[in-house]
């Protein structure tokens, strides 16, 4: 639920009202797992402030929130997160199984993404994306910036147009070796 991945989070940073004074911030965790937990947009939106407060002290390479019901409001929130001057550590980002994640959310994700240069992975297998989330990925494609080397849109509703877009921006990346887009 979103309260318990917001308590995690806290705890993760250090010192406050839920850990005492002599705990954290945790600077070996790198890795942080929420697999059906309910978490939502609030969810999400405690690990990209996890991320975004933690960047200097808590060096997270990697995120799961799948199966969470991460929507608009949670993909924003971590797309803000992952901009270039607020997290430089993330490697990898799973949002698989989040059927929530729709053309809007996915737009509102890569809104923060375009100056990223750390993200290397980007799961979004099994949502809800269509030709108009494929245009927002490819832009993030497009950039000279983007560190992304493996994306996986498996499940999805990309569809044609979807694929045209990505075709497009892959012709501009030099970076990107992997692509999943089975099951479109």
């Amino acid at each position: 639920n979103p309260a318990g991945m917001r308590a995690v989070c806290l705890a993760i940073l250090g010192p406050g009202e839920l850990v005492g004074e002599s705990a954290g911030p945790y600077k070996l965790m790198n890795s942080l797992s929420f697999w059906r937990n309910n978490g939502r947009d609030e969810g999400a939106a405690a690990v990209a402030e996890l991320l975004r407060q933690g960047k200097d002290s808590v060096p997270i390479t990697h995120v799961q929130l799948m199966d969470n019901k991460v929507g608009i409001a949670g993909c924003a929130a971590l797309g803000s997160a992952l901009q270039a001057s607020c997290n430089k550590k993330l490697i990898t980002l799973r949002l698989n199984l989040n059927d929530t994640i729709n053309d809007a959310a996915c737009a509102a994700l890569c809104e923060g993404m375009c100056n990223n240069a750390s993200l290397k992975k980007l799961d979004l297998e099994q949502c809800s994306i269509g030709a108009d989330g494929a245009l927002a990925l490819g832009k993030v494609l497009s950039y000279q910036s983007s560190a992304m080397e493996t994306l996986n849109l498996r499940g999805n509703r990309i569809g044609n147009a979807g694929l045209q877009a990505l075709s497009r921006a892959l012709a501009k990346n030099k970076k990107l070796k992997a692509i999943d887009i089975r099951d479109n």
